[in-house]
């Protein structure tokens, strides 16, 4: 099926180990730094998207977790496009002891929640269990559904942040599809010489399964074709994890790949046992200060071909480049 050649992307299950310098602070001394006003250019400039960040903010920290003050979402950060930035300087000395970024995994949406969820509605209306499917179609599913609720889902904090087009390649229109692939095929050489072809394959046969699901479960969860596809879009192009759980990690999955940053990592608060996801400025394995406007990265752990990343994200990382940029 396409969905599993396209998945991976983001690969990589979240490490129940930690790192020293991330644990410094117990969640509820971080959580005692968190009241500050966002103030300076990168606020001022996004004020829509500061709303929704505020919002989604208010949500995590309401949870028991944590965003550093100066840390904030921007529209047109150094990577040119969404990402997650500083809105002041964040010295050597903070990022070594401590992180930016400390979300409670029981805020992150996955394909056993979705199954969980959707599986009494399925029942009570006979219709088909999720149990066999690939592990992207229960969670895009879901979050289609979760997305169409509006105010009425407990995640609409985050799911109004999601864009309203993925960055698949196989949900560019056209124009922005021949740019893609044109820029992509300077870099790949001969191999992506048939990817304007690969891409419009996927995305057959990606709307075929999505007209599926919506057939069988639209009218019950009030999703169309195009809603499945959106869900699917987020999925391929953000979600974490691999067969046959995924993860959707609000606020984290905003942040940009570099290679050189580290993955999302888990830790154990020390008060409650409360498991978090955290992020923290690591550079080549070395905390990296943060000036202000300096973009905030996680790595995507992208160990995967070079045409399933485009897919997945509309660009192929230099990690997978060969041979590699310099």
């Amino acid at each position: 099926m396409v969905t599993a050649m396209l998945t991976g992307a983001r690969s990589t299950l979240l490490s129940a180990e930690t790192r020293q310098f991330c644990i410094c602070h117990s969640v509820k001394a971080l959580r005692q730094k968190r009241h500050r006003c966002l103030t300076g250019p990168i606020a001022i400039a996004t004020v829509t998207t500061q709303a929704l960040t505020g919002h989604l903010r208010g949500w995590i920290e309401e949870h028991g977790g944590y965003i550093h003050p100066d840390v904030t979402l921007s529209n047109s950060p150094s990577f040119g496009c969404r990402g997650v930035v500083t809105t002041e300087d964040i010295g050597e000395e903070l990022v070594s002891q401590e992180p930016l970024l400390l979300v409670p995994e029981e805020l992150s949406i996955t394909t056993s929640l979705a199954k969980e969820r959707l599986h009494p509605l399925f029942q009570a209306a006979g219709l088909p269990d999720l149990q066999d499917l690939d592990a992207v179609l229960p969670l895009a599913l879901f979050l289609a559904h979760e997305h169409n609720k509006g105010q009425g889902s407990f995640w609409q904090p985050y799911l109004d942040l999601l864009p309203q087009q993925p960055g698949c390649a196989w949900l560019m229109p056209p124009a922005e599809l021949a740019d893609a692939v044109k820029a992509v095929q300077q870099l790949v050489g001969d191999e992506a010489s048939d990817w304007d072809l690969r891409v419009l394959e996927a995305q057959q046969a990606v709307t075929i399964q999505a007209r599926a699901l919506a057939g069988t479960y639209g009218g019950l969860l009030n999703v169309s074709t195009d809603d499945v596809l959106w869900g699917m879009g987020q999925v391929l192009s953000r979600c974490f994890g691999q067969e046959p759980d995924l993860a959707m990690l609000p606020f984290t999955d905003l942040c940009n790949h570099s290679c050189h940053a580290m993955a999302p990592n888990s830790y154990v608060g020390t008060e409650d046992g409360k498991p978090f996801v955290f992020v923290s400025s690591i550079w080549d394995d070395q905390p990296r200060p943060l000036a202000v406007g300096d973009e905030l990265f996680i790595s995507y752990m992208a160990n995967t071909p070079p045409l399933t990343a485009f897919l997945n994200l509309g660009f192929v990382p230099e990690e997978l480049l060969a041979p590699p940029l310099r």
